[in-house]
C-alpha cells in the first residue's frame, strides 16, 4: 500500500510540473578561404648565358601552395608569369622574351621544360602571352583543404635570340587561383 501511495504521489507532481518558454540560440561560423603561395628556397635563379645554347637555372625554386576554399570551387591553379612579353632586361634595350624562358614542374604540370607563353586564368596575373601554369588541383571531397610542394626548374633557351654581352634581370610572379 505505501508503494502504492508512492507512486501516486510521484505521478502528481510530474503532472505539476510548468515548463518556461524555449528560446534558441542560432550559431554562425565562417572559415574565410586561404590561397597562399610560399617560396621555401631558390628565390633568386642565375643563369650562365652562353650564345645559342639553353641555359639552366643554378637552383630550382622550392614552392608550398596551401589551400582551403569553398564546396563550389572545381579548380585551383598555380601560375608563374611576367609582367611582359620581355621577361628580362639589360637595361639598355636588349631583352629576352618570355618565350625563351621555360620551366617545370615534374609533379605538376608542365613535367617537360615549357615556355611562359600561355595566359594565366581569368587573365588575373602578369601580361597576355607571357605566363605558364605550373600546378592544377581538383579541390573535390576531402581536398577542399591542402598543401603540397613542388619544385620549379627553370632554363632560358638562347636558340635564335642574337644578346649582347650584359646581365639581364626580371621578375617571376607565382600566384595561385580558385574557381
Amino acid at each position: 500500500m505505501l508503494a502504492l501511495a508512492g507512486l501516486l504521489a510521484g505521478a502528481s507532481s510530474l503532472s505539476g510540473q510548468n515548463p518556461s518558454n524555449a528560446p534558441t540560440v542560432t550559431l554562425n561560423a565562417a572559415k574565410a578561404e586561404v590561397l597562399t603561395v610560399t617560396i621555401n628556397s631558390g628565390s633568386t635563379v642565375d643563369f650562365d648565358l652562353d650564345a645559342g645554347t639553353v641555359a639552366s637555372g643554378d637552383v630550382s625554386v622550392n614552392i608550398t601552395l596551401d589551400w582551403a576554399v569553398q564546396g563550389n570551387r572545381t579548380n585551383v591553379e598555380l601560375w608563374g608569369a611576367f609582367a611582359s612579353v620581355n621577361a628580362l632586361a639589360d637595361g639598355n634595350g636588349y631583352f629576352i622574351p618570355s618565350s625563351a624562358v621555360e620551366g617545370r614542374v615534374t609533379t605538376g604540370s608542365p613535367v617537360a621544360f615549357t615556355a611562359f607563353t600561355a595566359t594565366s586564368s581569368g587573365s588575373f596575373l602578369g601580361a597576355a602571352g607571357a605566363a605558364l601554369m605550373l600546378v592544377s588541383e581538383d579541390p573535390s571531397g576531402a581536398n577542399r583543404t591542402g598543401s603540397r610542394t613542388d619544385v620549379l626548374e627553370l632554363q632560358i633557351d638562347q636558340t635564335g635570340l642574337d644578346l649582347p654581352a650584359g646581365t639581364f634581370s626580371g621578375t617571376l610572379t607565382l600566384q595561385a587561383t580558385a574557381f
